[in-house]
């Protein structure tokens, strides 16, 4: 676990620039804080009851056994997995092109690939 960090803190703060890198860390970690959160509670929910309604629901047997809600559904379980898979990077996706767009804008990239 701590070698990650050691990697994470190689990669954020000493290969890319800091000017850039602080930035996007902040940026990031606001996301997690607060917008993650909100579209984990709020936007999915809503989302896999807008789903379920429309694909019929599969029956998992023994629920009572198994402790499962009687209100669980398999396909708002795989729909509600999918959607945290893609609310997650897409925050890392907008955090990066936001800040990217803050540096280079308006300049054009140096030709210097020689």
């Amino acid at each position: 676990m701590f070698s990650y960090l050691i990697l994470l803190y190689q990669w954020v703060l000493k290969r890319l620039p800091r000017s850039f890198s602080i930035p996007l860390t902040i940026v990031l970690a606001l996301y997690f804080i607060f917008v993650f959160p909100l579209l984990a509670v709020r936007a999915v929910p809503r989302v896999e009851h807008m789903i379920s309604q429309k694909v019929p629901t599969i029956s998992i047997p023994r629920r009572a056994f198994l402790e499962i809600p009687s209100d669980y559904s398999a396909v708002g379980g795989i729909v509600s997995a999918a959607l945290m898979i893609l609310i997650a990077p897409s925050g890392g996706l907008i955090s990066y092109g936001v800040l990217l767009y803050k540096i280079i804008r308006g300049k054009p990239i140096p030709n210097n690939h020689i």
